[in-house]
């Protein structure tokens, strides 16, 4: 996964939109990851601890996407 570009000369709706675009990349990632352990029979606790981190990420997107219709 690459890095977070430093974005300290940007505005704040720019910087914001810049992680909303990041996080989606990682949701899509950890989505994958998600289903691998699905695949390979992970236990209950597992799979409901993971999808409940996935809702995180993206009830976090939502979020930010909320704030960018906003400003």
């Amino acid at each position: 996964m690459k890095k977070i570009v430093s974005m300290k000369t940007d505005t704040k709706g720019a910087r914001l939109q810049k992680l909303a675009e990041e996080m989606e990349s990682v949701k899509m990632e950890f989505a994958e990851l998600v289903d691998e352990y699905e695949e390979e029979g992970a236990d209950s606790i597992v799979m409901d601890a993971l999808s409940e981190a996935l809702a995180a990420v993206d009830d976090a997107i939502d979020g930010m996407s909320d704030v960018l219709e906003r400003i």
